[in-house]
């Protein structure tokens, strides 16, 4: 952390405490492991083999992941020669069918730890290439010492072996594997086990399960979707990042702590918290999610699109405590002539205060012209852009060995954050441009992922630049320097 991120309404006598990370100590996961090898080696080392594995880290992870992802993934944005980014369209979620593929058609995602592991390799490989692979983007040698790796170290790879040793032994296949949705014995600071993660049920399926479980049936199972709250919904589908089958999110993970001036009525940790404490680096902490590169990516677009479903599941749920009934009634649609019954729906009203939904940009963009209403035009239009090579962003990187500013997304955020926040003070308490009156602005990102802002000022009349001169005080235009700033002088 850094200092200008801990908490301002805390007493200077209290110390210094931070609220990003851990809510102040009241959240406190399983500590992540180191991961084994092969996966630490290919992590670790800079060789060709290695840094051609953490370039296509993600078609890797997609051989060995549970689940299918169901987001509409964007490949037009890495077309010309930025860095990669990773966007995604539509509804995000994860699906799971039975253990055996359908007749005639080749095994994919969790139909891999079961059927035709004699040639589970092959399988893997053709799963996501087809017939005809490129030796180029997988290498055989390492997706069979990664196969080890999930059989050794992953409760869930031994779960859907249980089960296929157990249709071995018995020549039958009636059997389930149910995926627990709430953890049993609450091993919140010990790796988990297979009987944490996973039940096999043979010849009695009865309804007797909980809400949250997920039953993988042999054949004929139709796909279903997983829920974000269930406890395996991201090590099901990110195998490569969580290598020992840690457990994720679910609605009874307890507060380590709450107690003080910060207690809440709340005792558990929340979906968002969850997430803000797994992707911060820790001394004492295993980094395999942290140097997943473009699959870490991956996993905070797909964190983002689970916490903002939950935000609206709620708001869709609790109608009433949001009064959404002073916008809509049968009255009004009398009013407007809705005579046929059938039209009329239930609309979902989203409160101003979600963001990006209609009341807040347009609540914005009113408050916006409000501000143009009285104090009129703007005087200056700034934008202010972020660089990856600031000392902040470098020093927080340098930490993991390898890793680039692109890798860390959330860490360049929050400096642009900081540096943002520390401009707008000097425009309204320092002044530097004179007596402000009112500022606003908003924050983009390019496409290489790179937030920038747009300021728009309002300054008192004494200090707005009326003349050339004044103008040219503010704005300045340097030429690079032929023999300091030319890229093939190297000092």
């Amino acid at each position: 952390m850094w200092y200008e991120e801990r908490n301002k309404n805390t007493n200077s006598s209290d110390g210094t405490t931070f609220s990003s990370c851990c809510q102040d100590g009241k959240v406190l996961l399983a500590r992540l492991l180191d991961p084994p090898e092969p996966l630490r080696s290919l992590l670790d080392y800079n060789d060709p083999e290695t840094l051609r594995f953490r370039e296509h880290i993600r078609v890797y992870n997609s051989m060995f992941c549970f689940t299918s992802f169901g987001g509409k993934i964007d490949h037009a944005i890495n077309s010309g020669r930025s860095l990669y980014t990773f966007r995604i369209s539509g509804q995000n979620y994860h699906r799971i069918g039975s253990m055996l593929p359908v007749e005639g058609e080749q095994p994919r995602y969790a139909q891999l730890y079961f059927y035709d592991t004699q040639n589970e390799v092959k399988n893997h490989i053709t799963a996501l290439f087809g017939q005809t692979h490129c030796h180029d983007t997988c290498d055989e040698a390492i997706v069979a010492s990664l196969i080890r790796m999930l059989d050794t170290h992953s409760p869930l790879a031994t779960a859907f072996r249980m089960a296929r040793d157990w249709c071995t032994q018995n020549e039958s296949n009636n059997c389930q594997l149910r995926l627990l949705g709430q953890i049993i014995n609450n091993p919140q600071y010990n790796r988990p086990n297979v009987s944490e993660v996973a039940v096999l049920m043979t010849n009695d399926f009865g309804d007797n399960t909980e809400p949250r479980d997920v039953i993988v049936s042999t054949t004929h199972g139709a796909l279903q979707h997983i829920s974000e709250l269930h406890q395996l919904y991201m090590p099901l589908q990110y195998p490569l990042l969580f290598p020992y089958g840690e457990t994720g999110f679910h609605e009874r993970i307890h507060y380590h702590d709450n107690t003080g001036r910060q207690a809440t009525k709340r005792q558990c940790v929340t979906m968002q918290e969850h997430y803000c404490y797994r992707i911060h680096y820790r001394n004492n902490e295993g980094t395999t999610l942290l140097r997943g590169g473009r699959l870490f990516q991956q996993y905070l677009v797909d964190s983002y699109a689970a916490i903002e479903e939950q935000r609206l599941c709620w708001m869709r749920n609790n109608q009433n405590e949001l009064r959404v009934e002073l916008y809509h009634n049968v009255c009004d649609a009398v009013t407007r002539g809705d005579t046929n019954a059938e039209a009329i729906g239930q609309r979902i009203v989203l409160p101003a205060t979600f963001t990006g939904s209609p009341r807040y940009m347009i609540q914005n963009y009113q408050d916006t012209m409000a501000l143009c209403c009285t104090f009129g035009n703007p005087d200056l239009f700034v934008t202010f852009t972020a660089n990856p090579k600031w000392p902040e962003i470098e020093d927080m990187v340098s930490l993991i060995p390898g890793q680039k500013s692109h890798d860390c997304a959330d860490v360049v955020s929050r400096v642009f954050k900081l540096k943002l926040t520390s401009l707008i003070e000097d425009i309204m308490k320092k002044q530097i441009f004179g007596s402000c009156q009112a500022a606003v602005y908003t924050i983009e990102f390019q496409k290489r992922g790179l937030p920038h802002a747009h300021l728009l000022l309002w300054l008192e009349h004494s200090a707005a630049s009326r003349t050339p001169a004044c103008i040219d005080d503010l704005i300045s235009a340097e030429i690079p320097s032929e023999i300091d700033d030319h890229p093939a002088i190297r000092l």
